[in-house]
């Protein structure tokens, strides 16, 4: 399920129980830019890879500090600069 939103933006999510060949296509075409945002659960702080991903919003933090750190640390990789955001 993928989705336009008002803005025009293209939106997709992924989730850990979902199938994993469309996990992989939709991370697939984030990285190709085809989405504008991905809308993913805690399985971001697991190990998935996007590379120079500019932006980590934590709509809901996780348990521990150490998966926070890691989740955040999605952004500014490879000496690239990036910024995390979180809903409180």
């Amino acid at each position: 399920y993928e989705v336009t939103a008002a803005a025009g933006f293209k939106v997709a999510h992924i989730y850990g129980a979902m199938d994993q060949s469309t996990r992989e296509e939709r991370l697939q075409k984030f990285r190709r830019k085809q989405y504008k945002f991905l809308i993913v659960t805690d399985l971001a702080a697991r190990g998935i890879d996007i590379p120079l991903l500019q932006n980590v919003i934590h709509y809901d933090f996780p348990g521990s500090m150490k998966l926070f750190i890691h989740r955040s640390g999605r952004t500014a990789r490879a000496g690239q600069r990036g910024t995390s955001f979180g809903f409180l």
